[in-house]
């Protein structure tokens, strides 16, 4: 057992043992000043090895240090180098032969890989600001006016537009569309709207007339296009200007002179085709003062016949001449071709012709001038009339192709043949012995004031078709 005694003030720490094969018990006895003595020098002993080991604990720890901090911050540096291109020319991957070095390497590489992207960058950068370059030239450059608008904003104006409207760049450029369109007080919003709603990509040629800054307003040929981008969708307006008013003044000016020189041969022909109904009228009067009541009542439906005669060339003249004042309205075409079927009623049951009229439209309305549609399609019609035999066929349809009103006029006569083609249109050609080449030459120039077209078809022995198109 162990215990502790204290004897004459002093304390001993006692342990005590029986060995049962001997009989023996072994007391072992240890004063505490003795014992505390052997604990304080261990005590030291473990201090200086805990010191010692802190110290070169240390020390290791700032060789390890030492050793890693040195070659990253060389890294850092290294690195901060490349970023900004420049290469170091030091065997820093050779020094340090482990992970750090390899770091390195890869940021190397990394770098030179980057470098070439940004100098392939920044020479696609080059060619894109050279080819905007190169199209802002030839959008300046460019003879038609151009504008360019995004979001309601005006972004491009060019040279050419400047010179037709009169108003400088600086005035629209970052400016809303709106102040453009009542500057030059014009409307095409609508036109816009129109663009945008049917998904077309271009809204075609019109013309309008604009107020340039100097007051004075002209005509110029407007056509404008969708912007969209790579996904399809709507992302502003091109606006493509003409200024065809120097054009129009000139067409106006032949059409004039055209004009004045059709209408010497015109007066020519009239005088002729007036002169013979006159002789034959004074004729007729001179009969009828010794006739009997009989042949009077005769004589005077020959004067009415005569003076019907004479009533229609002057019509004609004041058709072609242009003196009668057109009138544009909506008007029914089902309606004006049955009216007309009416009119020439006689001379297609003289002939007993078979006509048949097809309307494909429920409502034909069109917005032209009534008076002049009529005539035209009753020229049309009566050439028709006269180009068939007894028994023969006309069909007439109505029908509709895109944003246009067709009305074909078609026969079973003789057809005419592609010489006769190319001039049946032309003043005073005719290839009748009675007539006066004017019929479809009025008929002509009433479909082309609308805006409108008469083509021919037509073959040897099988009959013609006349095809008259009239904006929808």
């Amino acid at each position: 057992g162990i215990g502790i005694i204290i004897r004459n003030g002093q304390t001993y720490y006692d342990a005590i043992t029986y060995v049962s094969d001997l009989g023996w018990m072994i007391m072992l006895e240890q004063s505490e000043e003795t014992v505390l003595e052997k604990v304080y020098t261990l005590a030291d002993r473990l201090r200086s090895i805990i010191f010692g080991t802190l110290v070169i604990s240390l020390l290791i720890g700032l060789l390890l240090v030492r050793h890693i901090t040195v070659p990253i911050k060389k890294l850092v540096s290294s690195v901060q180098k490349l970023g900004q291109g420049k290469f170091d020319n030091n065997n820093f991957a050779d020094e340090y032969q482990n992970e750090i070095g390899d770091l390195y390497k890869a940021f190397k590489e990394m770098a030179g890989k980057l470098d070439d992207k940004i100098l392939q960058l920044e020479k696609s950068l080059l060619r894109e600001n050279e080819l905007q370059r190169s199209l802002n030239n030839i959008i300046m450059s460019a003879s038609n006016g151009i504008m360019v608008v995004k979001n309601d904003i005006i972004i491009i104006y060019n040279n050419a537009l400047e010179n037709i409207t009169g108003y400088s760049k600086k005035l629209f450029l970052g400016i809303s569309v709106e102040k453009f369109y009542q500057t030059l007080q014009i409307d095409l919003a609508g036109t816009i709207d129109d663009v945008v709603e049917s998904g077309k990509n271009i809204s075609g040629d019109f013309e309008q007339k604009i107020c340039r800054s100097n007051g004075k307003r002209i005509r110029c040929l407007i056509n404008i296009s969708t912007v969209r981008d790579a996904e399809g969708s709507y992302d502003g307006f091109v606006f493509f200007f003409k200024n065809v008013e120097n054009e129009r003044v000139m067409e106006e000016r032949l059409k004039r002179e055209d004009r004045i020189n059709a209408l010497g041969k015109f007066t020519s022909s009239i005088i002729h085709e007036i002169g013979n109904p006159l002789a034959g009228l004074a004729n007729l009067l001179e009969v009828h003062e010794e006739a009997d009541e009989k042949q009077k009542t005769e004589i005077i439906e020959l004067v009415h016949k005569e003076i019907k005669d004479l009533n229609e060339i002057v019509i004609n003249y004041l058709h072609f001449a242009g003196q009668n004042s057109p009138i544009y309205a909506v008007s029914n075409l089902k309606q004006i071709i049955c009216e007309i079927l009416n009119i020439l009623q006689m001379e297609i049951k003289t002939k007993n012709i078979t006509l048949k009229f097809d309307c494909l439209i429920p409502n034909p309305f069109v917005r032209i001038d009534r008076r002049g549609i009529k005539q035209a399609f009753i020229n049309i019609l009566s050439n028709s009339v006269q180009a068939v035999k007894a028994n023969g066929l006309i069909t007439i349809e109505i029908y509709k192709e895109n944003d246009r009103v067709l009305i074909a006029f078609t026969d079973n006569g003789e057809g005419i043949i592609d010489e006769d083609k190319e001039k049946i249109f032309d003043l005073f050609y005719s290839t009748k012995e009675s007539g006066n080449g004017l019929g479809l030459s009025i008929a002509d120039k009433i479909i082309r004031d609308h805006s409108g077209s008469i083509s021919v078809r037509s073959q040897i022995g099988h009959g013609s078709s006349f095809i008259v198109s009239l904006p929808a």
